[in-house]
């Protein structure tokens, strides 16, 4: 039998109220405020209490509310002078290691969705990709344009991160007419779920995996404050 969990936990708070207001006596007041408490904490006592369990943020969670035409991917190019084999393997590797939402995959539990931890061989395997045959390498803008086209909407995985890295070495066909020096030799696709990031975090990102990395780069922010954080989390409770 199919659960529909945002009912069930309608019902459930719906419940926790009443008992607070006709068992304990407490006032309307202190029953919402009870039943809030608990849509605020509920799930941090799930992820505390199944192993490998990592609450998944308001703001990630809601990326996951969608419709059909919405375009919940977000897709960056990169077009390099060089190779970027050698850049792939040294700076996504790295930053795979270094940040760990690139060791996240997706799993639901009542309905919710959660984070939890892949090790960063399964993470590399799963994120990092290239052409399926030769025949699928792409040599020209037309190319590029056609696999951006055919995959912007292709839902990820949620068994593994929620970005994929493609990558090849470049020869386009249709830069003869430019200078060999000015020719592009290199190129990453990245595409990457709403919930991974967003237009700032992303264009971060790819800064931060330059040789000559600064936070000076970053897009000045700032975290949200508490009470911004309880109220994206009020905005999205089930």
């Amino acid at each position: 039998m199919k659960i529909y969990w945002p009912i069930a936990k309608t019902i459930a708070i719906s419940f926790i109220f009443v008992f607070c207001f006709n068992v304990f006596g407490l006032s309307a007041f202190k029953s919402t405020m009870i039943c809030l408490f608990i849509i605020g904490v509920y799930q941090d006592i799930v992820a505390f209490i199944v192993p490998n369990t990592i609450r998944m943020p308001a703001m990630d969670s809601s990326c996951f509310v969608s419709s059909t035409k919405a375009h919940i991917n977000y897709v960056n190019v990169s077009q390099y002078d060089h190779p970027v084999k050698d850049g792939v393997d040294k700076n996504f590797k790295k930053i795979i290691n270094l940040m760990p939402k690139f060791r996240y995959k997706v799993k639901e539990i009542c309905g919710d969705y959660y984070y939890e931890e892949i090790s960063v061989d399964e993470a590399i395997e799963k994120s990092i990709i290239t052409a399926a045959s030769p025949d699928k390498i792409l040599r020209s803008q037309e190319d590029i344009d056609n696999y951006i086209s055919d995959n912007v909407n292709t839902k990820i995985p949620i068994d593994g991160p929620m970005v994929r890295i493609y990558w090849q070495d470049y020869e386009p066909t249709d830069q003869d007419h430019l200078p060999e020096n000015e020719r592009t030799r290199g190129m990453v696709i990245l595409k990457a779920h709403h919930s991974f990031c967003d237009g700032v975090s992303i264009m971060c990102m790819t800064l931060a995996l330059s040789d000559e990395y600064s936070r000076d780069y970053f897009v000045k922010s700032s975290d949200a404050k508490w009470y911004e954080a309880i109220f994206i989390r009020l905005m999205t409770p089930f």
